[in-house]
């Protein structure tokens, strides 16, 4: 059985761990057809580091799904109140997708459409 039917917007989730130099990812995507796709993604950091919000930054990460296919993005995180805000920007510096997302710990987690 189907939980999740009839789309009318894709939605992915994602995790990452962050470094003071590097991030990785684990994430997962449905599009609105229901089709599935998973990866990871690791990327370097391109900003300074926050010791007190290791995941604020801007990130060049690259995205590698189960079929081995690749795309990259500059990942902007901020933090306002008790809520992480994403965006991935093409290489104009154009969001191509947004989220929101909340720290446990030592890792990120994020939904994003």
């Amino acid at each position: 059985m189907k939980l999740i039917e009839n789309l009318n917007k894709p939605i992915g989730s994602v995790i990452y761990s962050v470094t003071e130099n590097e991030i990785r990812a684990v994430w997962n995507f449905i599009n609105k057809n229901g089709e599935k796709t998973f990866g990871r993604g690791y990327g370097k950091r391109v900003s300074t580091y926050d010791v007190e919000k290791a995941f604020v930054g801007k990130f060049e990460i690259t995205y590698t799904d189960q079929n081995s296919i690749k795309n990259s993005y500059l990942l902007e995180i901020t933090f306002d109140e008790a809520n992480y805000e994403l965006a991935w920007k093409n290489s104009d510096g154009k969001t191509l997708l947004s989220g929101i997302g909340i720290e446990n710990g030592l890792i990120l987690a994020a939904g994003w459409n």
